[in-house]
């Protein structure tokens, strides 16, 4: 079965919305798919991810340097959630992919 090539920016944004978890299933089956035939995407990914671990460690560097501070109202201490997420996914995805 072949399929058209995914036009690049699609593809990267469905490759940013894996790295933040926010595909549906059926989105990560056909993600799964492009990424098993299209050597280009599986650049793409591990691009992606080592930069999403990149700027998770730079978060953390900052947050070292930074004088600790009382949270105040809807703040939190440390990176938010969603880096701490995208690091280990990209993490996980560039193992999985490089494998």
């Amino acid at each position: 079965m072949n399929h058209a090539p995914m036009p690049a920016d699609r593809r990267d944004q469905i490759l940013v919305r894996y790295l933040d978890g926010n595909l549906s299933a059926a989105e990560t089956d056909a993600l799964n798919a492009l990424l098993s035939t299209d050597a280009e995407a599986r650049a793409a990914l591990r691009e992606m991810a080592t930069q999403a671990v990149a700027m998770g460690d730079l978060a953390r560097e900052q947050a070292m340097r930074s004088p600790p501070r009382s949270a105040g109202l809807g703040e939190t201490a440390g990176p938010r959630g969603w880096r701490r997420a995208a690091v280990a996914v990209a993490a996980g995805a560039a193992a999985a992919v490089i494998v």
